[in-house]
């Protein structure tokens, strides 16, 4: 299945307009830097050509990486251990060629057309589907409680918004330091440790 860039542009449109599947894709991103799969070769190299597809247990994404800067496949055991399925495959992707002269235009095409040659150019497609556990969780953002729900964002900017004015963690923090000086001086309970 040859890719085009003229799919890979309606992609990139189709996601960019779409506020939850970008967020989504984002999350997945996260979970791919938290199994340190970028720390192996070219893993970090790679564009979305297809997805996200979204089933009932599985995000799938597939990625298109350049022929001779192949992802490595040791940092696919990552994300097994994670319960992902991962898939590679060898592939062309369609790109017009520069127009430098009339040796560069497709054959039987008119003066007035005037279409640029197609190249076939050998790439790799990493197809990953993770459990979409790990980016509903992540996604959905929100600790429960045993009365109802709290957003984390809420707590995130209560937090930063009083951090330098909560005078009663200061308070505590001053409790705990005088609690620690006065054990330094208490009596030991009467046996010797060695």
């Amino acid at each position: 299945m040859a890719k085009n860039t003229n799919e890979i542009l309606a992609l990139i449109k189709r996601v960019s307009g779409q506020e939850s599947s970008l967020n989504m894709l984002m999350e997945f991103e996260r979970t791919l830097d938290a199994t340190n799969i970028y720390a192996y070769k070219n893993w970090f190299n790679g564009e979305l050509v297809e997805g996200p597809v979204i089933n009932r247990y599985w995000f799938t994404t597939t990625w298109m990486y350049p022929y001779k800067m192949m992802p490595d496949p040791k940092g696919s055991l990552r994300l097994l251990k994670y319960g992902c399925k991962v898939y590679f495959k060898e592939d062309t992707l369609k790109v017009p060629s520069r127009v430098l002269g009339r040796e560069d235009l497709r054959v039987g095409v008119d003066d007035d057309q005037k279409k640029a040659k197609i190249l076939h150019k050998p790439v790799w497609l990493v197809t990953i589907e993770m459990p979409r556990k790990f980016v509903d969780e992540a996604q959905d953002a929100m600790l429960e409680f045993e009365d109802g729900s709290v957003d984390v964002e809420d707590i995130a900017q209560a937090y930063d918004e009083s951090l330098d004015t909560d005078e009663t963690s200061k308070e505590q923090e001053v409790n705990v330091a005088d609690d620690a000086r006065e054990a330094d001086f208490e009596e030991p309970g009467g046996e010797e440790q060695f």
